[in-house]
């Protein structure tokens, strides 16, 4: 049971982040972070720039998995609602 929820879920969170690349919003973000790669780009040494490319790859990695849990868990608080309601047994 917990394997078919995991992919449920994983799977539910892959439909939600392909929808979201589908949005102005999104775009708007590749925008603003290809600005961001070129400030970094221009006013860093190759040095500082690899650094900051790194830490930025685990911060980005850290909230990745931030969303993810915060996804799971409002799965469960979902389910827990609906069970309360009673439209889930």
């Amino acid at each position: 049971m917990r394997a078919d929820w995991n992919e449920f879920v994983t799977n539910r969170i892959d439909y939600a982040q392909g929808t979201y690349r589908k949005t102005l919003e999104f775009r708007h973000r590749q925008t603003v972070e290809a600005q961001m790669e070129e400030m970094l780009t221009t006013c860093l040494t190759k040095d500082e720039k690899t650094m900051v490319d790194e830490v930025l790859f685990a911060k980005g990695l850290m909230l990745e998995q931030d969303g993810e849990r915060l996804y799971r868990q409002g799965m469960k608080d979902c389910v827990a609602v609906l069970k309360e309601l009673g439209v889930l047994d």
